[in-house]
C-alpha cells in the first residue's frame, strides 16, 4: 500500500463516531441468515462489523488490490469463513445471490458528490432482494451561511493580479466551484435550514427556497452544505460542523461572488438547486436590508468547469456530453452548419438547454466565449 492509501484509511479508522454508529445500526438490522454487501469495502471495516453482528455471509466489494488486505484482516479477526472478497466495480459486478443488506460509506460532503446515490440506485435495482436494507437508508441535506476566511482566500487568490496578470477567467470559475472544507475552516452564522430529504437510492433533483436572517454584524463568505444520514431506526450520523458527535467528513462550501458585510437584521435569501445526476449545484443569493436590495448573484458549478474548444470537438466529447453544459456546447457546434448565424445558433441552444446555465444572459456570454475560442482554434 502507498503512504496516501494508509493515511486515507487511517482517517477512516480514527473516525470512532462513524464506526460506532454503523456498528449500532448493523447490530440492529443484521439477522443471522442475512447476506450482506459492503460496497467500496477498502480494508473491510463495515463488512466486518456486519459479520460480527451475525451475518451469515459478507461480500467485500472493491475495485482495488486493497481487498487482499481486507481478507487478511478478516482472517486475523476470526471472520474469514464468512467473508468473500470480490474485486470489481459495483455497477458491473454480478453476485451469485441477492443480498439482504447493502452498506456503504461513499458519502460526499453534500451526499451526492462521492457516488453513494448512484451506487445504491444500481445495487437496489440489481443486487438487493425486495424488502432488503440500505445503510444508510436516507439523507437530509442542510445548509447555512458561513464565515470562511481560509476557503475564501483560496477562491480570491485568482483576483489578486499576481505578477500583474489578470487571472479573472480563473476567478470566474473559482466562485462557481464546489469546495471541500473541514469543519474547523468555517463558522456558521445562523441556524441551518433543510434543503430536502432523499432516499439513499434517489438521484432526483432537490430545490429549496431558504431565508437566513442575521442577529449580528458579520462577514458572509458563502454557503455550507452538509447532511444527516439515517442508518437505522434511532441511529443517525452527520457531518454537521457544529455537532459534538460529527463524523469526520468534509462539508461543501459554495462561495458567494463576493463576501457580504451583513448587519444585524439583514436577510440572505437563497434559491438552491441540487442535481445529483449529473452532479450540478446552482445557487442564487439575494442580500436584503429591510426593503432594500444590496446584491444579487447567480452561480452554478456548471460555470466552474475548465473547458476549451478541444474539449468540445476532440476526444473528451463523450465525457462532456454527460453534463448539461456539455450538451449545450455540443449542440451549439452542431447548429453551426452554415445555414444560420452564430447568434441564431446560440438562441436555439438557450431554448433547447434552458437548464444548462443559471440565466440566459450568462448562458449567451459563455456560449459566445466558447464558440469564439473554437473558431480561433479552427483557423
Amino acid at each position: 500500500m502507498s503512504q496516501s492509501e494508509l493515511l486515507e484509511h487511517a482517517r477512516y479508522l480514527r473516525d470512532t463516531q462513524k464506526l460506532a454508529a454503523y456498528g449500532r445500526a448493523l447490530t440492529q438490522l443484521v439477522k443471522p441468515t442475512d447476506v450482506v454487501l459492503d460496497l467500496g469495502a477498502g480494508t473491510g471495516l463495515l463488512g466486518l462489523l456486519a459479520a460480527r453482528a451475525g451475518a451469515a455471509k459478507v461480500y467485500l466489494l472493491d475495485g482495488g488490490p486493497i481487498l487482499g488486505v481486507a481478507e487478511e484482516v478478516a482472517i486475523r479477526n476470526g471472520l474469514g469463513d464468512r467473508v468473500v472478497a470480490v474485486r470489481a466495480l459495483s455497477q458491473e459486478v454480478v453476485l451469485p445471490e441477492p443480498v439482504d443488506l447493502v452498506v456503504c460509506d461513499q458519502i460526499g460532503g453534500f451526499v451526492y458528490d462521492a457516488g453513494v446515490l448512484d451506487y445504491f440506485a444500481d445495487a437496489r435495482s440489481r443486487l438487493l432482494r425486495p424488502g432488503g436494507h440500505l445503510v444508510p437508508g436516507a439523507f437530509t441535506l442542510r445548509c447555512a451561511p458561513v464565515n470562511a476566511p481560509g476557503p475564501r482566500r483560496e477562491v480570491d487568490v485568482w483576483a489578486t493580479r499576481p505578477a500583474d496578470l489578470d487571472l479573472g477567467a480563473v476567478h470566474d470559475r473559482a466562485i462557481n466551484t464546489e469546495w471541500r472544507v473541514e469543519a474547523d475552516d468555517v463558522r456558521t452564522l445562523t441556524d441551518a435550514q433543510t434543503v430536502g430529504r432523499l432516499p439513499a437510492w434517489s438521484t432526483e433533483r432537490l430545490t429549496a427556497e431558504l431565508s437566513f436572517t442575521f442577529d449580528r454584524p458579520d462577514t458572509v463568505d458563502g454557503l455550507l452544505g452538509w447532511f444527516d444520514a439515517d442508518l437505522a431506526p434511532g441511529v443517525t450520523l452527520s457531518n454537521d460542523p457544529n455537532a459534538a458527535d460529527r463524523m469526520d467528513r468534509w462539508c461543501n462550501f459554495y462561495p458567494l461572488t463576493a463576501p457580504c458585510e451583513v448587519a444585524a437584521g439583514d436577510t440572505l435569501e437563497v434559491s438552491l438547486d441540487v442535481r445529483p445526476d449529473p452532479g450540478i449545484v446552482s445557487w442564487t443569493t439575494r442580500w436584503r436590508r429591510g426593503d432594500r436590495s444590496l446584491g444579487r448573484w447567480r452561480q452554478s458549478t456548471v460555470l466552474g468547469q475548465f473547458l476549451g474548444p478541444e474539449d468540445v470537438v476532440n476526444a473528451s466529447r463523450q465525457e462532456l456530453i454527460t453534463t448539461a453544459r456539455g450538451h449545450a456546447l455540443v449542440s451549439a457546434l452542431e447548429l453551426l452548419d452554415g445555414t444560420r448565424t452564430a447568434e441564431a445558433a446560440i438562441g436555439q441552444v438557450l431554448e433547447d438547454h434552458s437548464d444548462a446555465f443559471p440565466d440566459r444572459g450568462r448562458g449567451r456570454a459563455v456560449l459566445r466565449h466558447e464558440l469564439g475560442k473554437w473558431a480561433r482554434a479552427a483557423r
